[in-house]
């Protein structure tokens, strides 16, 4: 589901898609996250908690739409699915991370996944990409190590210590961190409306992190007994 199914949705829809339709898709990713982890990880979101996820996600879903969201196509299906699929993943790594480690948990996935990869990327090598320049290779390499293996180590590492309903609020500020980055490496600009919502996602972000959530232990023996 991370390693495949999210990116491969995600950068298919997206070939269709104006911006502010992925922009929704983070919006209601957390939401997602929250959502499994009751089912997957026994967490007890409170009513505070809620309240906060829904602030953060209207507040990021009025920005989409300020930026003209447009018809719905047949590639917002894929999306939600990716949505649905990376919400799923980001709650099952969280529990796996309290039980084999973070770095465990992604490595195996990635493992898991390479047999689906090897195919398709052996097709698509040419030899003009032995000539790509200096700045692709480099990014390339930043996709594989750092976004695609550091940071789910953090962020599996974050979700088993802080709990993963909890943790998942942070989601909220990755739009905004996309936009900061825009202006410092691409020279876009940032308007007032865009700080205006993004305080707003951070402070929704504060109170859902200060927020109580309640736990029950969740044994995977005792739930495979139970099923057999």
């Amino acid at each position: 589901g991370a390693v495949l199914g999210f990116p491969l949705l995600t950068s298919w829809a997206m070939k269709s898609l104006p911006v502010s339709h992925g922009a929704v898709e983070l919006a209601l990713l957390p939401l997602a996250t929250a959502g499994f982890a009751m089912f997957r990880g026994g967490e007890c979101p409170s009513l505070k908690f809620w309240v906060s996820s829904i602030i953060g996600s209207a507040a990021v879903i009025v920005y989409a739409l300020h930026l003209g969201f447009g018809q719905l196509q047949f590639a917002d299906a894929a999306l939600l699915a990716a949505v649905l699929i990376l919400g799923l993943s980001y709650a099952e790594g969280g529990v796996l991370a309290r039980e084999l480690g973070s770095w465990q948990v992604i490595a195996w996935a990635i493992i898991i996944g390479a047999p689906f990869f090897m195919i398709p990327v052996g097709l698509s090598i040419t030899a003009e990409m032995l000539h790509a320049p200096l700045q692709a290779w480099v990014s390339l390499i930043y996709l594989s190590v750092v976004s695609q293996f550091l940071a789910y180590v953090a962020w599996y590492s974050g979700m088993a210590m802080g709990g993963i309903a909890r943790v998942s609020q942070v989601q909220y500020l990755q739009p905004f961190l996309m936009i900061l980055f825009a202006a410092l490496f691409l020279g876009e600009s940032i308007t007032l409306f865009t700080l205006a919502v993004a305080i707003i996602v951070v402070f929704s972000v504060v109170l859902g992190k200060n927020a109580s959530v309640s736990k029950k232990e969740v044994h995977p023996q005792k739930m495979m007994n139970k099923d057999a």
